[in-house]
């Protein structure tokens, strides 16, 4: 293990391109082909996105409870095949209802992949001394989301349907998993973190549990709708394929950029910019219908993508004092 940092890196990558990237996030492309072909209305449209949310939200409390047992690694790799059996099925259904309940279950899904895989390939990386590879494992949201802008982009050319995406999709998080078994081996390692960790970390959730579900609350909507927004704009539905793709190029390299920018000016300094920028993006998706605005919306990923690893660190501490004892099989 500590011979292969970058690999372990590059198995966390796959991890969140599969669940996150992909699985959670594949949606946004594909709605437009979806409601124009099934007549879904906005608000079902939300609806099904909001099921999704609610399987993470609830995903991510399961995975942070000390009732789990086993292997890290076998709740990870579970994990990715849940979530890409639930994208995959998609393609199988019709029924709003179960459009739902799969993107609750995949929501969920990929939660515990959040979860595990930090909890694994950070640790493992720190034991390493590699921390700085910790950039590679979240670039993995941001490389999904352009794996899946540029899939669907080619089989919408060659005229396939939303179902062909979906399926597509769910091949696609297969093999992130194939990557993540063959990249993140198995073993037994020392647990270090003690309750007292936890503890420290905690006493600043409430304000951090406020601070980014505010954050969430103000870009899902953009999110989920940026695609079908450009679509419905005529002036820029010539840079529809490209906008989702723009959005995982942005949220990729962020990481490592905010990273360095809080090591210069702190993590609340850093954060309070993120959220500006996010703000900015969020607003010219609807106040300014043009090209610029749209490419602006979608490059503002790049601080969300960062918010989102900063929870994930705070967490994680707390997440393996609870969960695990002594030592604990990977």
């Amino acid at each position: 293990m500590r011979e292969r940092p970058l690999a372990l890196a590059l198995g966390g990558l796959a991890a969140l391109a599969g669940a996150l990237g992909i699985g959670r996030f594949v949606y946004t492309p594909i709605l437009p082909l979806m409601a124009e072909d099934l007549g879904l209305s906005a608000a079902m449209a939300g609806f099904i996105a909001s099921a999704n949310f609610a399987g993470y939200l609830v995903g991510a409390l399961l995975a942070a409870t000390p009732l789990l047992r086993g292997s890290r690694r076998g709740w990870l790799l579970g994990a990715l095949a849940v979530s890409a059996i639930s994208t995959g099925a998609m393609a199988a259904v019709s029924s709003p209802v179960a459009f739902m309940a799969l993107r609750f279950v995949g929501g969920g899904a990929s939660a515990f992949v959040l979860v595990f895989a930090s909890a694994l390939i950070l640790d493992r990386l720190s034991v390493a001394g590699q921390s700085r590879l910790s950039a590679v494992h979240f670039a993995g949201v941001g490389t999904g989301i352009a794996l899946s802008a540029a899939l669907v982009s080619i089989l919408v050319v060659e005229g396939h349907d939303w179902r062909a995406l979906w399926s597509a999709s769910g091949i696609v998080s297969f093999l992130a998993l194939a990557i993540v078994a063959a990249l993140v081996p198995g073993g037994r390692e020392a647990v270090t973190v003690t309750l007292r960790s936890a503890e420290a970390g905690g006493r600043g959730l409430p304000a951090l549990v406020t601070a980014y579900g505010l954050f969430g609350f103000g870009y899902v909507i953009t999110a989920t709708f940026l695609v079908a927004i450009v679509r419905e704009v005529a002036a820029l539905r010539a840079i529809e394929p490209v906008v989702w793709l723009i959005v995982g190029l942005a949220a990729a390299p962020s990481v490592a950029f905010w990273t360095w920018t809080a090591g210069r000016l702190g993590l609340a300094g850093t954060f309070a910019i993120a959220c500006l920028a996010e703000a900015v993006g969020v607003a010219a998706s609807v106040a300014w219908g043009a090209v610029p605005g749209a490419l602006l919306a979608g490059s503002s990923s790049a601080a969300r993508s960062w918010a989102s690893r900063r929870s994930a660190s705070c967490w994680r501490g707390g997440f393996r004092a609870v969960s695990r004892g002594a030592s604990s099989p990977s």
